[in-house]
């Protein structure tokens, strides 16, 4: 009887600290006693999730400890699996904008509009009216909201937005809203 072939050898070459959101190219290599080609399959924590070329690069899309995983495969069809941890982390502040708020008369309600954006996610967004009140902000799926507000006196109102990510980091903002 013929001799079973032997499996390929792979290797994966690429950072094993990665940032959310960020892109991270990794290059595999490998050879095989059995002669030929190979190929060259990816599972990542990413998008895209899979590849198949030697050269890879992905944008992580999930914090923690994960895995790459390659499978080398030969022209014979005999294959073998390699694997690599990978540190995903967010290092990165949130993004907040908070749009310029027209001038409103007292007693009348106005309308606070922003946004707040972060790879690893959005943990809390509060408003900071100016006048000693203040409330959450529900995100929309694009990271937009709209806050109502009802300022009960004349003046100049120094608003915040405070965003905090899921690893804790955060992020303010302000601009003015002046009631007449």
């Amino acid at each position: 009887p013929p001799a079973k072939p032997k499996p390929p050898t792979g290797a994966i070459h690429g950072p094993l600290n990665l940032q959310i959101g960020s892109k991270a190219t990794y290059t595999a290599t490998g050879g095989t006693p059995n002669g030929g080609s190979l190929k060259f399959t990816w599972t990542l924590p990413g998008k895209p999730a899979t590849a198949t070329s030697s050269r890879v690069t992905f944008t992580p899309t999930t914090l923690g400890v994960r895995t790459i995983t390659l499978k080398v495969t030969d022209q014979t069809g005999t294959s073998a699996v390699v694997t690599q941890a990978v540190r995903i982390r967010d290092t990165r502040k949130p993004s907040a904008r908070l749009s310029k708020i027209a001038s409103v008369s007292q007693g009348r309600r106005t309308t606070i509009r922003g946004s707040a954006r972060d790879a690893g996610g959005i943990r809390a967004v509060r408003i900071l009216f100016g006048d000693g009140k203040s409330a959450k902000a529900r995100l929309s799926k694009s990271g937009s909201f709209t806050v109502g507000h009802t300022y009960r006196r004349p003046g100049r109102y120094h608003v915040r937005l405070r965003v905090t990510d899921r690893s804790g980091h955060t992020t303010t903002v302000s601009t003015t809203a002046r009631v007449t």
